[in-house]
């Protein structure tokens, strides 16, 4: 079972690409595991992608376990990949802050197959955390192949624990698509859902209505305080009745 209060922080920003080409997306696409990614190609010899990211500041005054998950594919099977743990107080670090050696090291054993690989930070590299003003966690990426590949990264989270229980604000989306119990489907999904942008979950009406469930991500606190609910929309038509039901 997960650790009482843990919450799952994001990337803040976008990776910082150090070594291959960018093709394509930014760290929003690695909020869920979904079909939209981050996509690096590897370069030089043997071809290699290394690339950094950093979680948004998190809001506990003591942490006590933090894990790692990832989930991306590549278009190559056999391609090597590691992570490395950002803690430049560990003498071992010699790195820029990085271990020589991989903190965890996995195979993508076949093309275009998600693979997640998961790491839990050691008491060390914990405390490093917990002596910074803002807390954040930064780790490396590198993955390595023979000829041209492309890693399509999917979702990259920290999930982290810790007291007391955080007492911030914060939002959370959905990680499933709705449940359309009156209407019908035309196009996006729960992705569609998560930033005010141009992109959106349709529904048709059936008959005079249309009306559908959603579920929020996990919410990882013991205790809530307090819950909004916020939805933004467009119809087609004016004057059309809508209503949220708890």
């Amino acid at each position: 079972a997960p650790p009482s209060n843990q919450v799952d922080f994001r990337i803040a920003g976008n990776p910082t690409l150090i070594t291959g080409t960018y093709r394509s997306g930014s760290g929003t696409d690695l909020r869920y595991n979904d079909t939209s990614y981050y996509v690096t190609r590897g370069a030089g010899t043997p071809r290699t992608i290394v690339w950094e990211a950093t979680s948004e500041a998190i809001n506990y005054t003591t942490i006590t376990d933090i894990t790692v998950e990832f989930t991306g594919q590549t278009d190559k099977a056999g391609v090597s990949q590691e992570f490395y743990i950002y803690n430049p107080s560990d003498p071992a670090h010699t790195f820029g802050g990085y271990d020589a050696s991989p903190d965890q090291a996995g195979v993508y054993p076949s093309i275009g197959t998600d693979a997640t690989a998961i790491f839990t930070f050691g008491d060390t590299d914990i405390a490093y955390v917990n002596s910074l003003a803002t807390k954040v966690v930064k780790i490396k990426l590198k993955a390595t192949y023979t000829s041209v590949f492309d890693l399509r990264a999917d979702k990259l989270v920290f999930k982290v624990a810790g007291t007391p229980a955080p007492t911030f604000f914060r939002d959370y989306v959905l990680d499933t698509t709705p449940t359309i119990e009156v209407g019908s489907y035309v196009l996006g999904d729960f992705v569609s859902l998560g930033t005010d942008d141009t992109s959106y979950y349709t529904v048709r009406r059936v008959g005079t209505t249309v009306q559908w469930a959603a579920v929020s991500e996990p919410i990882g606190l013991d205790t809530l305080s307090s819950v909004e609910v916020r939805f933004i929309g467009r119809s087609t038509q004016s004057g059309v009745v809508q209503g949220i039901y708890v």
